[in-house]
């Protein structure tokens, strides 16, 4: 339970809490405040460092560039709250529950979002590195592509899986996911037509059905290597053409009577052949 002497005082207001911290230096690791009822209660810029607050009542609670490092924030239940620029390093967040909760740039380096859920969640400009990203649903969570990461942030296949895939490049490349994994990722984690792929081969002079195609493939989500979109200048046309066939699925090949004579590969008029 919590320390009732401890939350008379911070029931005084960040000020009073943070005068009794700098008086009592010794209190750094014995703050108590599990199970306290600390809603609706204004704590921006208080220091809660390496308190206990599983548990707690944070329903509302403003902690706006509050220090909470190495805070234990376990199983807690945090609804319409404020931590907007909130530095939460090393802050244990095993199972908390965020519904409503601001936490654009807030300092979230090397904290652990373990089985977290994450409702309404903004997280723009916050900063990762060396962060625990396991068993959480990404897919829902505002800001993602505008997160500073100063250090890899590990990231795991659940996660992946709850977040069907919906996870901006952008973020996981700053987390140090590994490019070609990033690229097939979706296929893995979506439907079964989303996992299968095409290597399209067709002749230039069949380019108008061609693109419809693609077109028709694309709106169902089927991955599609295509010519026009996908030939990298500076890379010899061939190798890429092997590497492609070599990752995709399936090969379609479009053959019409425009092609009669035609042998593949000779003249070079058949695409991604």
């Amino acid at each position: 339970m919590a320390n009732l002497e401890q939350l008379a005082i911070l029931h005084e207001g960040a000020e009073a809490w943070n005068r009794w911290r700098k008086e009592n230096p010794d209190s750094r690791y014995r703050i108590n405040l599990e199970k306290a009822d600390l809603s609706n209660t204004d704590l921006s810029e208080a220091n809660l460092s390496f308190a206990k607050l599983s548990g707690a009542n944070l329903v509302g609670v403003n902690l706006s560039q509050s220090r909470l490092l190495g805070v234990d924030l376990s199983g807690v239940d945090i609804h319409a709250s404020k931590l907007s620029g909130a530095r939460l390093v090393g802050a244990d967040l095993f199972g908390v529950k965020l519904t409503q909760v601001d936490l654009s740039y807030a300092d979230m380096h090397a904290a652990q979002l373990i089985k977290a859920k994450l409702r309404e969640v903004n997280i723009s400009g916050a900063t990762l590195g060396d962060s625990i990203l396991v068993a959480i649903d990404l897919s829902a969570v505002k800001g993602l592509d505008s997160v500073r990461h100063i250090g890899p942030t590990s990231i795991d296949i659940d996660t992946l899986y709850l977040s069907k895939g919906n996870i901006p490049d952008v973020f996981l490349r700053g987390a140090g996911v590994p490019g070609a994994f990033i690229r097939y990722s979706k296929s893995l984690v979506g439907s079964a037509t989303e996992y299968y792929s095409l290597f399209i081969s067709y002749s230039t002079k069949d380019q108008d059905f061609a693109d419809r195609l693609y077109a028709d493939l694309q709106a169902k989500r089927v991955r599609c290597w295509f010519a026009p979109h996908d030939v990298q200048g500076g890379s010899k046309l061939h190798e890429q053409i092997d590497e492609a066939i070599r990752l995709h699925d399936k090969l379609l090949l479009i053959l019409s009577p425009k092609q009669h004579g035609e042998r593949v590969g000779e003249d070079g008029d058949l695409q991604g052949t």
